[in-house]
């Protein structure tokens, strides 16, 4: 994924993530059980595996990247997005370490928008945002308690929650490979525009 907008495929990610999350995709999500007592957007579930999953992945599995010449180098841009989603496992916003990670922020955002009643969420529109910092930080705006901001429809009951990625850091250069990391009480989300992933990547 590179430099995080505009590298065409960080905008693919976008668009999937935006196809996923609105319409008749978006109400898949909504009527989607996992097995036991487990969600789809669940604490205790990866977010690369939940990627995976929904079809969230660049279509590339390319050795490199020909539209960002500053990195020729790039392993397969599927890998890169995977182990950008694992680095969200350690990251925090601006709170530290007394705040939710960011990959349990934007899990706890997506679980709590497919169940939602009220306000009515229809809908998630996804952003990423490239502001290089020492701090290093990737965190959701405005911050990981309170992550994203909801805007009614019309005059209607319903709203879209608007979700923007903060990054500080690009993806580290080099080869990057990622193993498949499914685990059990997974149910597959059916009918979704790209199909499940299930292959390591490297």
């Amino acid at each position: 994924m590179g430099s995080l907008i505009p590298n065409p495929m960080d905008q693919e990610i976008v668009f999937k993530l935006n196809t996923l999350f609105s319409g008749a995709n978006f109400l898949k999500l909504r009527a989607h059980t996992d097995g036991g007592s487990t969600t789809l957007f669940g604490h205790s579930k990866k977010l690369s595996r939940i990627a995976r999953r929904i079809g969230a992945y660049p279509q590339s599995t390319d050795d490199t990247d020909p539209h960002h010449d500053s990195m020729p180098g790039r392993r397969n841009p599927r890998a890169r997005w995977y182990h950008f989603l694992e680095m969200l496992e350690n990251k925090h916003d601006r709170a530290g370490s007394g705040s939710p990670t960011t990959a349990d922020a934007i899990k706890a955002a997506l679980q709590n928008a497919i169940t939602s009643t009220s306000p009515k969420i229809v809908g998630v529109v996804f952003n990423f945002t490239y502001t290089p910092s020492n701090t290093k930080l990737i965190f959701l705006e405005p911050n990981n308690t309170n992550p994203g901001h909801l805007f009614q429809v019309g005059t209607t009951a319903d709203h879209v929650l608007f979700l923007t990625l903060i990054c500080e850091v690009l993806i580290p250069a080099g080869a990057i490979g990622h193993n498949n990391n499914a685990s059990g009480n997974e149910n597959p989300v059916q009918n979704l525009p790209w199909p499940e992933d299930n292959q390591d990547q490297n």
